[in-house]
């Protein structure tokens, strides 16, 4: 065989190897960032489940019914408590509790100036 073939054939051979060595080093760098990647991944992850238990563990839970809050709110504000309504306006409420229009004792016109309540 001549010199020249030999040193073709080797070459090719080196070629091959070096590609080879080549893409075992690019297959491993790959990995290598996938596993960094999943490293990341899971890092983020557990720091929000941390954060997620931290807040859940603080939420205070009460329970309270709405007639208890506004006899709360009555009692700790005296405009609320001190508040009076006349007849009239009991019997508006009234009729919106129940549904009903209630007739107008104004029929519609507005009070005179200086007038009580109606």
């Amino acid at each position: 065989m001549p010199l020249w073939a030999i040193q073709a054939l080797a070459g090719l051979a080196l070629a091959a190897l070096g590609a080879a060595a080549g893409w075992r080093l690019g297959a491993d760098h790959v990995t290598a960032g996938q596993a960094r990647d999943q490293a990341l991944i899971t890092a983020a992850a557990d720091a929000v489940e941390a954060r997620t238990a931290t807040r859940i563990a603080g939420i205070k839970i009460t329970r309270q019914t709405i007639n208890g809050q506004v006899r709360e709110v009555i009692r700790d504000n005296p405009i609320y408590r001190d508040c009076v309504l006349d007849p009239a306006a009991i019997g508006l409420l009234d009729a919106a509790r129940q549904g009903r229009t209630a007739p107008s004792s104004n029929s519609g016109r507005l009070p005179d100036p200086g007038a009580g309540p109606p």
